[in-house]
């Protein structure tokens, strides 16, 4: 009783500092940026304080509003409200990695992304300062290096089984109801919808977008729960896989609706990876009673990639897919026109010196993109409107041109350094005995190749959440590895 009597008056001393601290910063903000900025930072520093306090919950709860907050950002009033997410992710890191480590209580993990990704934030330092610190410079190395302090905060958190089966159950129920909004959003408000036009049908058709600020982006996050289902129905026992199969359908067919050629391209080609992975994988520890049923399983995803290759070819060759997919590729098409126009002017203001270190963070504006301007007060008040509208201005529609232009060939290099660490890492994965190692090990194939893939055709990198969701999935695969 006297102990713990004695641990009570040590807590109430620390949370009465840290109280004061908070009530410090809310009137601080209050007092220079007005009492919505100060209501804000109330609500992320409890939301700091209940990660910290709950880091597990604090990563289910970033799991959750990820495919939410873009639908905030379109607010001028409720915009604010997406530095929730910051808020999680800084928390996430200070406690899970940057404060063990200073302590000397951080637990040794594998960690193969260790050196690309410290290569990227040192040469993204190099790319800020070549640039002269400006607005748009800050902006987009925080939109490198917050993610990747996700990484770390999500890569030191407990893995069990148990966890990645409440993690996989709350990222599937969300993925469900943002499939159903888009449903809802593509029948009732098509108004809402991004229009494209068809040039087989010579008319504009909607694209479903759900919460998401543009179809592409909902298409990416289709594609990653698409391809964690694969890899749960490969991996998982029988009597799951027929639900898992109707959920993998209605998900395939909103890829589909969101007519976005970048991400059916990335999904084809990510499904054929991970088949041929699987064909051509060796099984770890299997029995030789199993190995003729793995064998039959084997033959039975040959057949199952030939007749997919067959299907999707003549859907290609004799739909109006096709002609639409195509048309992604010609150069007359209008809204090419305008992009190689784009692509132009940046390559033709690259001097030789800046291919191979790059023009710097954010140099990536021309006459055809405008936005906002961003200034170091809308920053600090976390005007997040004139914020991302400053950021559009850097968008290309190409993450290999993006990095190219800002960090030159060098950026380059580093970008596909990690993809390939990732991409064996994933393998390693697969070769685990467990089932959450295999599922995220077969899901790491297929989302790396669709990521990289839609790469060509946005800036999928750069842009939340598809941004969060490499480092998460980079990270809960690198847990697998440490577990077994």
């Amino acid at each position: 009783m006297k102990i713990l009597q004695k641990t009570s008056a040590n807590l109430l001393p620390d949370y009465f500092a840290w109280g004061l601290i908070a009530l410090a910063c809310v009137a601080f903000f209050f007092f220079l940026f007005g009492i919505e900025i100060a209501v804000f930072a109330l609500l992320g520093i409890c939301i700091a304080w209940w990660t910290y306090e709950y880091p597990e919950e604090g990563f289910l709860t970033l799991i959750i509003l990820s495919p939410l907050l873009p639908l905030l950002k379109a607010t001028q009033t409720l915009g604010n409200a997406t530095l929730i997410k910051d808020a999680i992710i800084i928390t996430l890191f200070l406690r899970n990695f940057l404060f063990p480590l200073i302590t000397q209580r951080l637990p040794y993990r594998k960690n193969a992304l260790f050196a690309p990704i410290v290569a990227l934030v040192a040469w993204a330092l190099f790319a800020v300062l070549r640039t002269g610190i400006t607005t748009l410079s800050i902006l987009r190395l925080r939109d490198i290096v917050l993610y990747i302090l996700l990484y770390f905060g999500v890569l030191y958190l407990p893995h069990t089984a148990k966890k990645m089966n409440v993690r996989l159950t709350v990222f599937l129920t969300t993925l469900i109801i943002v499939m159903a909004l888009g449903v809802f959003q593509f029948i009732y408000l098509p108004d809402s919808t991004v229009l494209r036009f068809d040039p087989v049908r010579q008319t504009w058709i909607p694209r479903i977008a759900s919460t998401f600020a543009h179809p592409t982006v909902f298409a990416e996050y289709l594609i990653t729960g698409a391809m964690l289902i694969i890899g749960v129905i490969i991996s998982t026992r029988p009597w799951r896989v027929a639900s898992l199969s109707l959920l993998l359908l209605a998900t395939t067919l909103l890829i589909y609706f969101t007519y976005t050629r970048g991400a059916w391209i990335g999904f084809a080609v990510g499904i054929l990876a991970i088949g041929i992975m699987y064909a051509t994988s060796k099984q770890p520890h299997l029995t030789q009673p199993l190995l003729h049923k793995e064998r039959r399983r084997i033959l039975l995803w040959s057949i199952i990639i030939l007749t997919g290759s067959i299907f999707f070819f003549v859907i290609f060759r004799f739909t109006p897919v096709g002609t639409f997919i195509r048309s992604g590729f010609d150069p007359l098409y209008a809204s090419n026109a305008d992009r190689i126009v784009f692509i132009v002017q940046l390559i033709s203001q690259t001097s030789n010196s800046d291919a191979v270190i790059g023009k710097g963070l954010g140099n990536t504006i021309s006459k055809t993109r405008e936005g906002g301007n961003a200034n170091a007060f809308d920053i600090a008040s976390g005007e997040s409107r004139t914020i991302q509208l400053s950021k559009d201005q850097t968008l290309v529609d190409n993450q290999y041109l993006k990095t190219f232009i800002e960090m030159g060939v060098v950026g380059i290099v580093l970008m596909f350094w990690l993809f390939w660490r990732f991409f064996l890492v994933s393998k390693s994965a697969y070769a685990q005995h467990t089932i959450h190692s295999r599922v995220l090990g077969i899901f790491g194939i297929g989302f790396l190749v669709a990521f990289i893939i839609q790469a060509l055709f946005v800036d999928i990198w750069d842009i939340y959440p598809t941004n969060a969701l490499f480092w998460i999935s980079a990270a809960l695969i690198m847990s697998c590895r440490n577990e077994n």
